[in-house]
């Protein structure tokens, strides 16, 4: 350990109890996911049990599992879209 850990973890901590001062957050959580391909079927229920327990919106996508390799435009357009409707 040296002087710049112990610092970084300080200032991790400090961040962190202002976060819990603040109250309850609210972060839409968006889970881009393959359709199917190159994934085991525990992966995609394991998936949609996150999305329940989280009020998260999957967003299914016709593709392999490295989803941000094939379908990037279109993840970057739902993410903006989203980032647009909730600051106006």
């Amino acid at each position: 350990m040296n002087d710049c850990y112990i610092g970084e973890a300080k200032t991790v901590l400090d961040n962190a109890k202002l976060v819990d001062k603040s109250g309850e957050i609210y972060c839409p959580i968006l889970m881009f996911v393959s359709d199917g391909k190159q994934v085991s079927a525990n992966w995609i229920q394991y998936q949609k049990e996150f999305a329940e327990r989280n009020n998260a919106k999957i967003i299914q996508l016709n593709c392999g599992h490295y989803v941000h390799y094939y379908e990037s435009d279109c993840i970057s357009e739902e993410i903006m879209r989203i980032i647009n409707k909730n600051i106006i």
